[in-house]
């Protein structure tokens, strides 16, 4: 009996959720959500900007394209750089003059067909056309599919 005199205590615990952790966490998931929303927009937004710009510089370079091809038929070099070596007097220096003009602006117009097919290409990544399934060829005419 004389043991049964010593103090003797029991502890319990409970885990009791409270109800504002768990609100401050859905608060928190929906802070996430929304600055989500929020970047995706901004993203969204601005492909948007790069594509119009793409195709704005495209747009350009296709005018350019334009007027230099123009340029060449009216010009009509090499039908000039022919009637001038039909002529006798004609010197050799300003014939190769007159070639190397002609070789310098057919070299300009195919610098600019680069950058059409650039801007074109980059356009189609942008706009997500360049991944799209199946894949086609759009450099060609009747856009071939690649993937079936």
């Amino acid at each position: 009996m004389t043991h049964l005199k010593k103090s003797f205590s029991v502890g319990i615990g409970f885990d009791v959720p409270l109800r504002r952790s768990s609100t401050r966490e859905l608060n928190e998931l929906k802070i996430n959500i929304l600055e989500s929303q929020s970047q995706l927009r901004s993203l969204a937004n601005d492909l948007d900007k790069e594509a119009f710009a793409l195709l704005q510089d495209l747009s350009n370079q296709i005018e350019k394209y334009d007027l230099v091809d123009s340029q060449i038929e009216k010009g009509q070099s090499e039908f000039v750089l022919q009637e001038y070596r039909k002529i006798a007097e004609t010197p050799p220096l300003a014939l190769l003059k007159l070639r190397e003009n002609t070789l310098k602006i057919e070299l300009l117009l195919q610098e600019i067909q680069y950058g059409i097919m650039l801007s074109y290409i980059a356009y189609l990544d942008v706009t997500g056309l360049l991944s799209e399934r199946p894949l086609k060829n759009y450099l060609s005419k009747d856009l071939t599919v690649l993937e079936h």
